[in-house]
Protein backbone atom coordinates (compact mmCIF):
# COMPACT_ATOMS: atom_id res chain seq x y z
CA UNK A 1 0.00 0.00 0.00
CA UNK A 2 1.88 3.04 -1.18
CA UNK A 3 0.60 6.18 0.49
CA UNK A 4 2.58 9.34 1.11
CA UNK A 5 3.38 10.26 4.69
CA UNK A 6 0.87 13.11 4.46
CA UNK A 7 -1.90 10.56 3.92
CA UNK A 8 -0.81 7.81 6.34
CA UNK A 9 -3.11 9.16 9.06
CA UNK A 10 -5.98 9.28 6.56
CA UNK A 11 -5.35 5.66 5.55
CA UNK A 12 -5.30 4.43 9.14
CA UNK A 13 -8.41 6.45 9.99
CA UNK A 14 -10.30 5.14 6.95
CA UNK A 15 -9.36 1.52 7.73
CA UNK A 16 -10.38 2.06 11.36
CA UNK A 17 -13.73 3.51 10.26
CA UNK A 18 -14.24 0.65 7.80
CA UNK A 19 -13.60 -1.98 10.46
CA UNK A 20 -16.00 -0.29 12.85
CA UNK A 21 -18.72 0.28 10.27
CA UNK A 22 -18.57 -3.23 8.78
CA UNK A 23 -17.80 -4.99 12.10
CA UNK A 24 -14.49 -6.33 10.77
CA UNK A 25 -11.63 -7.38 13.04
CA UNK A 26 -14.01 -8.35 15.85
CA UNK A 27 -11.96 -11.45 16.72
CA UNK A 28 -8.51 -9.87 16.77
CA UNK A 29 -6.50 -8.77 19.77
CA UNK A 30 -5.50 -5.15 20.39
CA UNK A 31 -1.92 -6.15 19.47
CA UNK A 32 -3.07 -7.59 16.13
CA UNK A 33 -5.13 -4.45 15.49
CA UNK A 34 -2.08 -2.22 16.10
CA UNK A 35 0.04 -4.49 13.91
CA UNK A 36 -2.50 -4.25 11.08
CA UNK A 37 -2.30 -0.44 11.15
CA UNK A 38 1.51 -0.61 11.20
CA UNK A 39 1.41 -2.96 8.22
CA UNK A 40 -0.98 -0.63 6.36
CA UNK A 41 1.68 2.11 6.47
CA UNK A 42 4.38 -0.13 4.99
CA UNK A 43 4.86 0.47 1.26
CA UNK A 44 5.65 -3.20 0.62
CA UNK A 45 2.25 -4.31 1.94
CA UNK A 46 -0.55 -4.74 -0.56
CA UNK A 47 -4.23 -4.19 -0.02
CA UNK A 48 -4.56 -7.98 -0.28
CA UNK A 49 -2.10 -8.44 2.63
CA UNK A 50 -4.15 -6.11 4.81
CA UNK A 51 -7.43 -7.69 3.67
CA UNK A 52 -6.13 -11.14 4.64
CA UNK A 53 -5.21 -9.89 8.10
CA UNK A 54 -8.62 -8.26 8.55
CA UNK A 55 -10.38 -11.39 7.28
CA UNK A 56 -8.33 -13.65 9.56
CA UNK A 57 -9.23 -11.55 12.61
CA UNK A 58 -12.93 -11.27 11.73
CA UNK A 59 -15.87 -13.52 12.45
CA UNK A 60 -16.10 -14.90 8.90
CA UNK A 61 -19.36 -13.16 8.00
CA UNK A 62 -17.67 -11.03 5.32
CA UNK A 63 -15.79 -12.55 2.44
CA UNK A 64 -12.16 -11.82 1.72
CA UNK A 65 -13.29 -10.42 -1.63
CA UNK A 66 -15.62 -7.88 0.01
CA UNK A 67 -12.93 -6.76 2.43
CA UNK A 68 -10.45 -6.42 -0.44
CA UNK A 69 -12.96 -4.39 -2.48
CA UNK A 70 -13.59 -2.12 0.51
CA UNK A 71 -9.83 -1.55 0.95
CA UNK A 72 -9.39 -0.91 -2.78
CA UNK A 73 -12.12 1.73 -2.57
CA UNK A 74 -10.24 3.41 0.28
CA UNK A 75 -6.99 3.35 -1.68
CA UNK A 76 -8.72 4.84 -4.72
CA UNK A 77 -10.09 7.70 -2.59
CA UNK A 78 -6.66 8.39 -1.13
CA UNK A 79 -4.92 8.21 -4.51
CA UNK A 80 -7.43 10.72 -5.92
CA UNK A 81 -6.85 13.02 -2.93
CA UNK A 82 -3.07 12.74 -3.34
CA UNK A 83 -3.39 13.56 -7.04
CA UNK A 84 -5.53 16.61 -6.24
CA UNK A 85 -2.87 17.83 -3.79
CA UNK A 86 -0.12 17.33 -6.39
CA UNK A 87 -2.12 19.25 -8.98
CA UNK A 88 -2.74 22.08 -6.51
CA UNK A 89 0.97 22.22 -5.66
CA UNK A 90 1.89 22.34 -9.35
CA UNK A 91 -0.65 25.09 -9.94
CA UNK A 92 0.70 27.11 -7.01
CA UNK A 93 4.25 26.77 -8.38
CA UNK A 94 3.11 28.16 -11.71
CA UNK A 95 1.28 31.08 -10.10
CA UNK A 96 4.19 32.05 -7.86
Amino acid sequence: MTVTRDFEYTLVQKIYNLCNRERYFTCGTPRQYDLMFTMAKMPEMSTRDIAIMIFTCSDGKASLGKILNDLNDIMKEIEEAEEAVREEEQYMELVD
